[in-house]
């Protein structure tokens, strides 16, 4: 067995279904976040506004701009994060995610 004490523990929590199901909806938020943050700030660097530009912009002030993209654990009020959005010229697009592909089963040739 490889990996330290925590991935043992946490492959052995991952085999329960309530647990696994669990946290991957809370994996799959965190990285949805994730990805709507890194795409506000790569926009703004882009367009090379700094987050004090964007917050007079959007009428917010700097601290709460700066903080939204600034901690560890990201948590923007939707409000905020459309006005950014919309600011920077993007669009916040919401739609039904594809199903997961399912592995496709090798079989045998069927005989002739």
């Amino acid at each position: 067995m490889a990996g330290t004490s925590f991935d043992r523990r946490f492959d052995r929590w991952m085999e329960d279904p309530e647990f696994e199901a669990a946290y991957k909806q809370h994996r799959a938020r965190i990285d949805a976040i994730d990805e709507l943050m890194r795409a506000l700030d790569d926009a703004r660097e882009k367009q090379g506004l700094t987050k004090a530009t964007l917050a007079r912009r959007i009428q917010a002030e700097p601290a709460a701009v700066r903080r939204i993209f600034s901690q560890a654990t990201p948590n923007p009020q939707i409000a905020r994060v459309v006005d950014m959005a919309h600011e920077l010229g993007l669009e916040i697009v919401i739609q039904p995610k594809r199903p997961a592909r399912r592995p496709r089963v090798a079989r045998p040739a069927d005989a002739a």
